[in-house]
């Protein structure tokens, strides 16, 4: 971990909690998941409905270049929303598996520029597929100009 590091959440404390490891101290609020054993140690489990993490906004998050990563585990999609959301901050982008849209694959929507050459829906198509019920290392990179897709540490698109 870096300076540049806005937030690094580890997401193996269990409980209500959880801790930014980065110096922007972007702790969060466990809504509703359960904890469960992970791909390393602890994760959480998150029910796709109405489960999730709530960071509160903090500066160090409005930026033009972002590199996402995650651990995740999809069991299943089950068609109730467009993107189940991975990583999300509202208005400004979103990292997530396809549910209704692309579905299985991995989805980025960055606001405030509609198209990004993904078909006119605000929505980009950016990799996959993923393989349920099996553990997955993703990152998605926005430099700007292009979008990079990182599967299991293959390169999945540009």
């Amino acid at each position: 971990m870096d300076d540049a590091t806005i937030a690094y959440w580890r997401l193996n404390e269990g409980g209500n909690t959880v801790r930014d490891s980065s110096r922007n101290n972007n702790d969060g609020q466990v809504v509703g998941a359960q904890s469960v054993k992970g791909y390393r140690g602890r994760a959480f489990r998150f029910d796709g409905v109405d489960d999730y993490v709530r960071v509160p906004d903090h500066a160090s998050f409005d930026t033009q270049e972002i590199t996402i990563e995650a651990w995740i585990k999809v069991e299943e999609v089950n068609g109730d929303t467009l993107v189940d959301e991975i990583v999300s901050k509202d208005g400004q982008y979103v990292f997530g598996i396809g549910d209704q849209i692309f579905t299985g694959r991995l989805a980025f929507s960055l606001g405030g520029m509609p198209d990004l050459g993904c078909h006119g829906s605000g929505w980009c198509d950016v990799g996959g597929p993923i393989t349920f019920g099996k553990w997955h290392h993703v990152a998605i990179q926005w430099n700007g100009t292009t979008i990079q897709t990182f599967i299991d540490g293959t390169l999945a698109q540009t």
